[in-house]
């Protein structure tokens, strides 16, 4: 609303109260923004996005699924990898016998106990011509098309039920 001022004649524009609450939002929320992706290092997630509000693919319906996916992105999971480095006393290795740490990586491309589970995994990113690696699996590649990255968000949590992973992560 414009108000005039008896000293000079002229208007004066004076900004709501919602405008300047809008203004306020805005500008802290930009702060906010650019703090967490510049001080939160182990959230690859968080880096690579431009605003705030949900992004299909990061999400799922299911809630263990949901919860899974998180998990695996954010490396806080129920994985020997994760649980081992909580205290020095315990084993990391893979509980399937694998000589490596069991983590994300591990699980989602190079434990050979998965491999038929992950068949179909693997055959969705040949059919995509995207590279099969931890990040673009989970979604954190910003190359891969939307339309591509729900249907390999959806591969994935078929994948984690087929192997009886869900229940872990």
């Amino acid at each position: 609303t414009g108000r005039l001022t008896p000293s000079n004649g002229k208007i004066k524009n004076v900004l709501s109260a919602n405008e300047v609450l809008s203004n306020f939002k805005s500008t802290w929320e930009e702060a906010v923004f650019e703090d967490l992706k510049c001080h939160h290092r182990r959230y690859d997630a968080i880096k690579l996005r431009t605003k705030f509000g949900p992004v299909p693919w990061l999400t799922h319906k299911i809630r263990a699924c949901h919860v899974a996916l998180f998990r695996l992105r954010s490396d806080s999971n129920k994985l020997q990898g994760c649980v081992g480095s909580w205290s020095p006393d315990n084993v990391t290795d893979c509980v399937n016998g694998c000589p490596a740490k069991e983590d994300a990586k591990h699980v989602l491309v190079e434990c050979p106990v998965y491999s038929t589970q992950r068949l179909q995994l693997s055959t969705l990113f040949y059919k995509l011509n995207q590279h099969f690696s931890t990040p673009s699996i989970l979604g954190l590649d910003p190359d891969i098309p939307s339309s591509s990255q729900l249907l390999i968000r959806d591969a994935l949590c078929k994948f984690l039920k087929d192997s009886n992973l869900l229940g872990r992560i």
